[in-house]
């Protein structure tokens, strides 16, 4: 598959405009159309031949890194995986070009079912921190909350919601708070409520930002808090 500049604008499944400037623009075009597909080993291969024979920086290059780390975890090379976000995306949270793409890739690895890699939180969780406002922009605010609920950092987070219920200013704003809910339940282990929560909220996170590429994290979680749920009921059902 062969990636071709374009200066048109590029939208997604879902409608959202990707970044299509140049190579690494056309680049990621193809990438969001691999991946959108499901032709994960395809997407593997083109986006890692590509990277191969260049360099960059900023957040766009990162982004491409999460791309390819997506591409890595969904066919099944975890340890290439968080080996990228170790040397490619994590250096990068500190200096504000991972806002998104930090807390997303670290709930992928937590939600790969494995043990065999120890997350670490520390440092998207002060990355949030440092910029965690019911005021920010919705989209990284939601990351921000990602970051907080895979740090199990309830007291922060609660802080947060309190904050934001009083200053829900717009339909975005609403469309955030019931998907911060869920992630405040789901890091309680209140899988139950989590579920419930984002079945309902799941087609609104769309209309805070970002891709069906970065979205489907959200359904992911709500499959996993569903089935955390049901294994829940039944060690229960069976202690009764």
């Amino acid at each position: 598959m062969q990636s071709t500049t374009t200066h048109e604008t590029y939208r997604d499944i879902s409608g959202f405009a990707a970044f299509n400037t140049g190579d690494a623009g056309a680049t990621h075009v193809a990438s969001h159309e691999l991946l959108d597909s499901g032709r994960f080993e395809e997407g593997y291969r083109f986006l890692g031949d590509w990277l191969q024979q260049h360099t960059g920086s900023g957040s766009d290059w990162v982004h491409l890194q999460w791309h390819m780390a997506v591409f890595e975890l969904s066919t099944g090379r975890l340890g290439d995986a968080f080996d990228r976000f170790e040397h490619s995306i994590l250096p990068a949270v500190s200096s504000n070009e991972a806002l998104t793409d930090g807390p997303s890739l670290l709930w992928r690895f937590l939600l790969s079912g494995t043990g065999a890699i120890d997350i670490d939180w520390s440092a998207v969780r002060g990355a949030a921190m440092a910029r965690h406002s019911p005021e920010g922009d919705p989209y990284v605010e939601l990351h921000n909350v990602l970051a907080l609920a895979g740090a199990r950092d309830l007291a922060i987070l609660d802080e947060w919601l309190d904050g934001y219920i009083s200053s829900v200013a717009d339909e975005r704003c609403r469309a955030l708070l019931p998907v911060a809910w869920a992630l405040r339940s789901f890091a309680s282990g209140d899988y139950q409520v989590a579920a419930q929560l984002l079945r309902r909220a799941v087609d609104g996170v769309s209309s805070l930002g970002g891709s069906n590429g970065q979205n489907v994290l959200f359904v992911q979680i709500c499959d996993e808090a569903s089935l955390r749920a049901r294994r829940e009921r039944s060690a229960y059902q069976r202690a009764a």
